[in-house]
Parts: structure tokens; C-alpha cells; sequence
């Protein structure tokens, strides 16, 4: 695993994701920009990520970042935007294709979907631990 984040990275990793069709896919984002993609600034990690995310239907794959991403630009694309739908923590002003959907996961969307509410800063937290 890489040390810093204990994601699983390398060929084999690689070559055992596709074997596999996901039903649902969730990918953590370094930057996400308008013309670059989702990307990051790991080539093993986006390999892997890659792998992943094409064996995903876009329908069904979701992005996790935090609304300061936008806009920045990593080492390396991992996926376009051929579907899929944003989770962040904030509104975000980025202009984005209209395959990608933007959801603002906060605390009153939450509330609104009859699940018990979690405090603002611990959702923003979850989203940064996954873009570390």
C-alpha cells in the first residue's frame, strides 16, 4: 500500500480490478478542472483509480472532493467527465459538463433525506480523509 494514504497501487492492483464490474464506485479527487478531469498527483494511484473508474458505470460512479479542489490541477488525469455525480461539501462555482452532477452533501440534505444529521465540519473531514 502507499504509505501515505494505504491505498492499494501497482500492476497487480491493476490487473485484479479488471477482473471486476462495480456496481457503484467511489474515487477520491485531488483537483477537478473544467478541460484536465478528475486528477491526482500519484501516476500509480491514477493508474489504479483509472482501472476502476472505467469498469464503473458512469452512472454510477461518484467523485469525492471538497469545494477547495476545483479548479486545481494534479500530475495526472484519472478519469474525464463521461458521468458521474460530485459529492463536496460546499457549493462550487465551476462550470462543468452536464454528464456530471454536483451534489452537495451537507448537513441539511441530510436532515431533508430523513437520516440523522452529522455536523458540518465532520463531513467535510470524511471528504478530506478521501483526498488526502
Amino acid at each position: 500500500p502507499k504509505s501515505s494514504t494505504d491505498a492499494i497501487v501497482g500492476g497487480e492492483a491493476v490487473l485484479n480490478l479488471q477482473k471486476y464490474h462495480f456496481s457503484k464506485g467511489f474515487f477520491g479527487v485531488n483537483g477537478v478542472d473544467r478541460l484536465s478531469g478528475f486528477t491526482t498527483p500519484d501516476v500509480k494511484e491514477a493508474v489504479v483509480k483509472q482501472a476502476a473508474v472505467k469498469n464503473t458505470q458512469p452512472a454510477h460512479r461518484y467523485f469525492l472532493t471538497t469545494s477547495s479542489k476545483f479548479g486545481e490541477v494534479y500530475a495526472v488525469t484519472f478519469a474525464g467527465f463521461e458521468g458521474g455525480t460530485i459529492l463536496t461539501e460546499d457549493n462550487v462555482s465551476e462550470v462543468l459538463p452536464k454528464s456530471i452532477e454536483i451534489i452537495n452533501v451537507t448537513q441539511q440534505e441530510i436532515w431533508d433525506r430523513g437520516q440523522t444529521p452529522v455536523p458540518e465540519n465532520y463531513m467535510k473531514s470524511i471528504l478530506q480523509t478521501c483526498v488526502r
